[in-house]
């Protein structure tokens, strides 16, 4: 159970975190600083899918907390929410290296978001496996 704790009490609140500040940080223009207007003024539509993205961070923040409730007080829908919202963040980082790549003119990926997406792919088959070997547990 110590997987699932640490999901439920620290990873998924933190992750939850992250969330939150990115998001704010796309939707209010802090991610570019002092930059943001110059930014935003040579690549229009960066900053309607900047919004758009922080937004759609904004709702994991929400799916990540009842996926952390749920994995502790051992929810039967626990490891379906987990795989969830590592599937959820995966298709949202792929959405917006395509958006950002097509306004770039250029491909927008990172080496951190190419890791992250593959993690989190990851992540979903070994919490798919760890999940079910405990359904035992994850029964309320």
């Amino acid at each position: 159970m110590k997987w699932a704790n640490f999901l439920g009490y620290f990873a998924l609140w933190a992750g939850a975190l992250v969330n939150l500040g990115s998001g704010i940080s796309l939707i209010t223009g802090l991610l570019y600083g002092e930059d943001a207007d110059l930014v935003y003024s040579f690549f229009t539509g960066l900053k309607v899918l900047d919004v758009l993205y922080g937004i759609c961070l904004l709702a994991t923040v929400a799916l990540g907390v009842v996926t952390a409730l749920s994995i502790i007080k051992r929810k039967k829908q626990a490891g379906t929410l987990v795989c969830l919202m590592y599937g959820v963040q995966s298709v949202l980082s792929v959405i917006y290296i395509i958006g950002a790549s097509i306004i770039l003119g250029t491909f927008a990926g990172d080496a951190t978001t190419i890791t992250q997406i593959v993690v989190s792919i990851v992540m979903i088959f070994v919490n798919r496996t760890y999940f079910n070997n405990r359904r035992d547990v994850f029964v309320n």
